[in-house]
């Protein structure tokens, strides 16, 4: 009888720790009728939730200089999940130093907007922890069931003129498969986030008419 109850237990944990986030809707991003589901920037084949907009002007080569502002927490009327303050802190903090370290590669890091420069601005709307105890009982039984998510906000603009370039709204279940990631509380919110910033890395570099010399 003890072995049932632990199952038994094991599995509604199991369901209980899911991640329930979605695209998130916060009034962050403005226009969001601009944004459509696009599933060419999923990440990593492990499918993000994500919608987007690329503005048809858009031509990287016509900066030279990114103004990451600071990270904003911005979640959703009733969050599944409510990180601490510090967590909140830590998470932001950890974003806008992402997205710099990812778009820092190409373009000159400054912090006021200016001729030829881009504004990022950026916003975690939702996350879910992993429950690493949990992780430990599934490893054992048969693997990590708690994996946690993020879902966020990402706008770049011209900084002068105010014109939106790109925007994101995107939320990202954690995977089983991401092992080591699941025995930190917030490893797959990180993951996201990471992924994130090198996507708007990716699509600034394909909107190069001008390539970056190598």
């Amino acid at each position: 009888m003890t072995m049932k109850y632990l199952v038994l237990f094991f599995f509604a944990s199991l369901f209980a720790s899911c991640a329930s986030l979605s695209v998130p809707s916060t009034g962050f991003l403005k226009d969001r009728e601009q944004l459509t589901r696009n599933t060419d920037h999923e990440v990593w084949g492990i499918p993000d939730e994500v919608e987007l907009y690329v503005s048809s002007d858009l031509d990287a080569s016509n900066y030279d200089s990114v103004w990451v502002e600071e990270t904003v927490y911005r979640p959703n009327a009733n969050p599944a999940y409510e990180p601490t303050p510090e967590a909140i802190d830590g998470l932001r903090a950890d974003f806008t130093e992402r997205l710099g370290n990812a778009l820092g590669q190409d373009f000159q890091l400054v912090d006021q907007p200016g001729p030829r420069t881009l504004r990022v601005r950026a916003a975690i709307a939702e996350v879910a922890c992993e429950r690493v105890w949990l992780n430990i009982i599934g490893v054992i039984a048969i693997l990590p069931v708690s994996m946690g998510g993020i879902s966020g906000q990402i706008e770049i603009i011209d900084s002068q003129s105010g014109k939106r370039l790109i925007a994101m709204a995107a939320h990202r279940d954690g995977s089983p498969f991401l092992v080591l990631e699941c025995f930190s509380k917030y490893a797959h919110a990180r993951w996201g986030m990471r992924k994130w910033s090198s996507k708007m890395r990716a699509i600034l570099e394909q909107s190069r008419a001008v390539p970056i010399a190598e």
